[in-house]
């Protein structure tokens, strides 16, 4: 697949004990590693401290009740601000019982079990229309976060690329895991940076040393998550930054989320899961019915039965 094609196998360069099995799974394929992990990035949920000072919020019940109230006071416009796809709803979406393929500890093991319209979902599907109805989410459907950092909202979903904006913005905020609405944690997907050795190379021996004598090295991960406010992949180098950092804080809920899917499939996934987001975003469908209609075409243009 894309692994064998490109790059060479570093299953036997990487020293497996100096990151999580998480990160692991993030660069493996067929068993094989691929790459060496180096950062680790993933959404989390930022409150602002100005319309929320209790903080970030403990369960979905104190997340919905404080942005509903805040909206019907007029003091809010949007309860999350969010663009509504599947990468920055994956952990709303993991919440009321979806998912992409089967995952167990990390790795996808059936693509041909396609959770998009899981018997769980469906059950619940009902909540995401409610939410979208009470303005928990925006409707219009777009990138621009302005409405967080200029307190019209109090809770967004923000990326390590989010952090920079939100300083210049100049507002307080608190960066947490986003709560389930059973009880728990809402799982986004995290994903790792790594370097690769491309198969073609002819200093193959050259360029493993340098793997494994710079790049695997807690300083040279330390140096270039914080370059890109990223967690650091490799242990040490993750275990010497400051807990209540910003850093921090999307590290410790990237611990509980699961990797971004390493399948060939995802690109079909991205096609007809977005297009169902959409559908939902604009009233064209509800909820359950748009993400039905996608399950079964993912399912046709996959050949599964």
């Amino acid at each position: 697949m894309w692994a064998g094609r490109a790059i060479t196998s570093l299953s036997s360069t990487i020293n497996k004990s100096a990151y999580p099995s998480a990160v692991l799974s993030g660069i493996t394929f067929n068993y094989q590693q691929y790459g060496v992990p180096i950062s680790v990035s993933n959404i989390a949920l930022a409150t602002n401290l100005a319309l929320v000072p209790s903080g970030a919020p403990k369960s979905w019940k104190e997340l919905e009740t404080t942005a509903t109230s805040l909206i019907a006071s007029n003091k809010a416009t949007v309860g999350i601000v969010t663009h509504l796809d599947g990468y920055f709803l994956q952990p709303f979406f993991d919440s009321v019982g979806g998912y992409v393929f089967s995952n167990k500890n990390g790795a996808y093991t059936n693509t041909k079990q396609v959770g998009l319209y899981s018997k769980t979902l469906a059950k619940n599907s009902a909540l995401m229309d409610k939410w979208l109805n009470e303005k928990l989410f925006d409707k219009s459907n777009t990138y621009d976060g302005s409405a967080f950092s200029n307190g019209k909202a109090p809770y967004a979903v923000v990326g390590p690329w989010s952090i920079d904006g939100l300083d210049k913005a100049g507002i307080k905020y608190q960066i947490s895991g986003i709560p389930s609405i059973n009880g728990g944690t809402a799982r986004a997907f995290s994903g790792v940076t790594a370097v690769y050795l491309n198969r073609f190379s002819t200093k193959k021996f050259l360029a493993k040393q340098y793997l494994t004598e710079v790049v695997q090295t807690s300083a040279f991960s330390k140096a270039i998550s914080s370059a890109n406010n990223t967690y650091p992949a490799n242990l040490e180098a993750a275990a010497a930054i400051d807990k209540d950092s910003v850093v921090a804080k999307f590290g410790a809920y990237g611990a509980v989320c699961i990797p971004m899917p390493n399948v060939a499939e995802m690109g079909k996934v991205w096609t007809y899961w977005n297009n169902a987001f959409a559908d939902w975003a604009s009233g064209k469908s509800k909820f359950g019915a748009a993400m039905q209609t996608a399950a079964k075409d993912l399912n046709n243009s996959l050949g599964n039965s």
